[in-house]
């Protein structure tokens, strides 16, 4: 898998944008994939994971990352 997208209300693509920015997981997550953010509406965003060159995405992080952003 190249690709993961999440798809949800823009106060929670927010959460994931900070923890991306501070969390230690989020921050090791910024160095594995191009992050793509888009508002699709004004209520809805979706942010787009892309696996860089030579990796595969690992829902291992996803799950880490939602553990720190439930924190």
């Amino acid at each position: 898998m190249k690709e993961f997208k999440i798809e949800s209300q823009a106060s929670l693509i927010l959460e994931v944008i900070k923890a991306l920015k501070y969390n230690t997981s989020g921050i090791g997550l910024r160095t594995i994939y191009d992050i793509k953010i888009e508002r699709l509406s004004y209520e809805n965003c979706r942010i787009t994971f892309i696996a860089k060159e030579g990796k595969e995405i690992n829902p291992t992080d996803f799950f880490y990352l939602g553990l720190d952003i439930n924190r």
